[in-house]
C-alpha cells in the first residue's frame, strides 16, 4: 500500500477500534473521498475518509439536554483515536484536522447546556483533546 493509503487505513482503524471497544456501534467506514461521496452518512461533508459510529447514551443525553462527563469523554476518545493511531504507527499525525474541528465544535456547543463538566474554553478544549488522544 502507498504510504498515504496506509495512514488513512490506520487512522480510520483507530476510530473503528475505539468506538467498538467503548460500546459504540460502527455504522460505516470509508477509506477514500470517492467512497465517502457515495455514502449518505458522509453526505455534504468534504471528507477523504471517515468512520461513522453511534453512541446511544450520548444521543439520549443530547435529546434530554443533560450530558454526563462520561459521554463527553467517550466521544473525545473516539474522535481523537485516529490521530493517536497515526502518531503511534508513523511517529506523527498528518490527518485529523477534521476530527479536531469536530471535537472543538462539539465541546463549544456544550457551553450553556446542562452538563457535568465546567464551561469549555480554548485551554480546556485543548486539554480534553490531548486527554482523548492519550486514552485512545
Amino acid at each position: 500500500l502507498r504510504a498515504s493509503r496506509k495512514k488513512i487505513l490506520r487512522h480510520e482503524a483507530g476510530h473503528f477500534l475505539c468506538a467498538y471497544l467503548l460500546g459504540c456501534p460502527v455504522e460505516g467506514c470509508v477509506l477514500s473521498a470517492w467512497a465517502a461521496l457515495k455514502d449518505s452518512r458522509f453526505d455534504k461533508r468534504q471528507v477523504s475518509a471517515g468512520t461513522s459510529f453511534f453512541d446511544p447514551q450520548l444521543s439520549d443525553q443530547i435529546n434530554r439536554a443533560q450530558l454526563t462527563r462520561g459521554s463527553i469523554d467517550r466521544y473525545s476518545i473516539i474522535v481523537m483515536a485516529g490521530i493517536a493511531a497515526e502518531a503511534m504507527n508513523f511517529g506523527r499525525a498528518d490527518g485529523g484536522a477534521g476530527d479536531e474541528m469536530a471535537l472543538v465544535a462539539f465541546l463549544s456547543q456544550l457551553n450553556g447546556q446542562r452538563t457535568t463538566s465546567p464551561p469549555w474554553n480554548d485551554i480546556s478544549i485543548r486539554n480534553q483533546a490531548r486527554w482523548g488522544a492519550l486514552q485512545a
